[in-house]
């Protein structure tokens, strides 16, 4: 059974012919978007959808029956159901859900534009970089999470997420970012890259390694300097907003 706070939405606003595909993270819910998402569709009047990627909202069992191909699927059904609706359609990813868009990016035509959010390129994870999980997940199911401040904080805020890792899973979000790493140059969609420098999870060369990658599709860096991992619920959320809002109204103009 989903849980109530992890639950899908949509915004819908009258007569707009733009709307915004948000993905969130690994382990996490649709609710850890939804501060951004209610900023942008209140101050433009854009429609936004915020799916919930399968596995997540229920149980961590359930995420380790889970692979990235999942994810990805889930994402096309998205865009399948919003296309015939709008004329300019944006991705919007934080985390995980960053390496979904731009992955999608690489493949998908008629995209106006993605935003990257804290995408794990390079990472802080020792499970991660130094390959641990690939071993670990043969005998451990799921990794507990530190507990941390920053965690009730969100939670009070209303974001679900686990509190473990599903090693399986994890496993395959390891080989998307691997992919989205290698992929990533062939994006040909404007994309704005968002790197927050209080991040406990991701090393600031990510975004560095973004640019770099993305050349000309490159359309603008944004630091956060107070910001932690998830941007989207941090102090600097209408900063955040603000930017994306930009984004699309360059691209739309």
């Amino acid at each position: 059974m989903i849980n109530e706070n992890a639950k899908p939405f949509i915004l819908r606003k009258r007569n707009t012919d733009t709307a915004l595909l948000m993905v969130h993270g690994f382990t996490a819910s649709p609710s850890e978007l939804l501060p951004i998402a209610h900023i942008i569709s209140n101050s433009m009047g854009w429609d936004v959808y915020g799916p919930l990627l399968p596995g997540h909202g229920e149980t961590p069992q359930a995420l380790n029956k889970m692979s990235w191909s999942n994810w990805y699927a889930a994402l096309e059904n998205s865009m399948r159901e919003m296309r015939p609706n709008y004329d300019k359609i944006y991705l919007v990813g934080l985390s995980m859900g960053a390496l979904l868009v731009l992955k999608m990016g690489t493949q998908e035509l008629g995209i106006k534009g993605i935003v990257s959010i804290n995408a794990p390129i390079f990472t802080k994870s020792m499970l991660l970089d130094w390959g641990i999980i690939e071993v670990l997940k043969y005998f451990i199911p799921l990794w507990p999470k530190k507990k941390s401040d920053l965690e009730d904080y969100l939670s009070k805020q209303g974001r679900f997420a686990y509190s473990f890792y599903p090693l399986v899973a994890m496993s395959s979000m390891n080989e998307l970012r691997k992919q989205a790493k290698k992929q990533v140059r062939n994006i040909k969609s404007p994309v704005l890259i968002v790197q927050s420098q209080l991040d406990e999870n991701v090393s600031l060369k990510s975004a560095i390694f973004l640019a770099r990658e993305l050349g000309q599709a490159q359309d603008d860096i944004i630091m956060l300097p107070r910001s932690t991992h998830i941007a989207t619920m941090d102090r600097e959320k209408e900063d955040l907003a603000q930017a994306i809002i930009d984004f699309i109204k360059n691209i739309n103009n």
